[in-house]
């Protein structure tokens, strides 16, 4: 696997083998906390890049903003699904897309 030191792998099947590049993902989160506290952060500080390739074929990264995408995704859920506190919203898609989520 060039370009990869290490996967996380969602086991479906308990008795599947993991290779030595592949790491549990259900064994990797019950080593950690279930408390933190939230760090601050500027509205302005990169939240994530996404890769695309466009038209051309080559990839390109666009930077998400803290407050740009989490304003976006929370304003879309409030006004566009009306979501209340105690509704469940499930959305999925390949990796390649962005997925709302009510931050």
């Amino acid at each position: 696997m060039e370009g990869f030191k290490k996967i996380i792998v969602f086991k479906r099947e308990p008795e599947t083998k993991l290779t030595d590049w592949e790491i549990d993902f259900s064994e990797e989160t019950s080593k950690c906390s279930k408390e933190f506290e939230a760090e601050q952060m500027d509205s302005e500080d990169k939240l994530f890049v996404l890769y695309t390739s466009g038209t051309t074929g080559k990839p390109k990264g666009i930077i998400h903003t803290v407050a740009g995408y989490n304003l976006y995704t929370h304003v879309t859920m409030e006004y566009s699904f009306d979501l209340k506190d105690n509704d469940t919203f499930w959305c999925t898609a390949d990796t390649g897309w962005i997925i709302m989520q009510q931050v």
